[in-house]
């Protein structure tokens, strides 16, 4: 899957938004499918998960105790050794870019300012884009 790269070396995610986005798209063969949940990792997370969830019209939540049949953790920017390490355990990662040298998630952005909680709480609101939201347990 391409992605925009600047400067011949660096993807250029303006920010969370846009690299959810750019996620969903290697992600479609889980849309629409009634069995798909997306998990968020708060806060930062969250925004890049809610254009995933968007896109592929499946509920969003930030924590999951259950065992599911099929574990996919897809990322926008990681180590490549990173990948490497969750492919022995799950059952599949996407991954857009795995830079060398990657020194940090910031870097690969134009935007990585803080997620503020308010941001994650509009986001994981019921009437957010008619996503609806599964409940976390207890």
């Amino acid at each position: 899957m391409g992605i925009p790269f600047r400067d011949g070396q660096r993807p250029a995610f303006r920010h969370r938004t846009e690299a959810g986005q750019h996620l969903a798209k290697g992600l479609q063969s889980y849309a629409n499918r009634s069995d798909v949940l997306v998990v968020g990792l708060p806060r930062g997370g969250i925004p890049v998960a809610f254009e995933v969830a968007r896109a592929l019209h499946a509920p969003l939540d930030i924590c999951k105790s259950q065992h599911p049949r099929e574990l996919i953790v897809a990322i926008p920017v990681a180590p490549r050794e990173v990948c490497q390490m969750l492919a022995d355990e799950v059952d599949r990662v996407v991954c857009l870019a795995t830079p060398s040298p990657f020194y940090a998630i910031a870097l690969w952005y134009e935007n990585f300012s803080q997620t503020s909680d308010a941001e994650v709480c509009d986001l994981l609101a019921p009437q957010s884009q008619n996503i609806s939201l599964v409940p976390s347990p207890a």
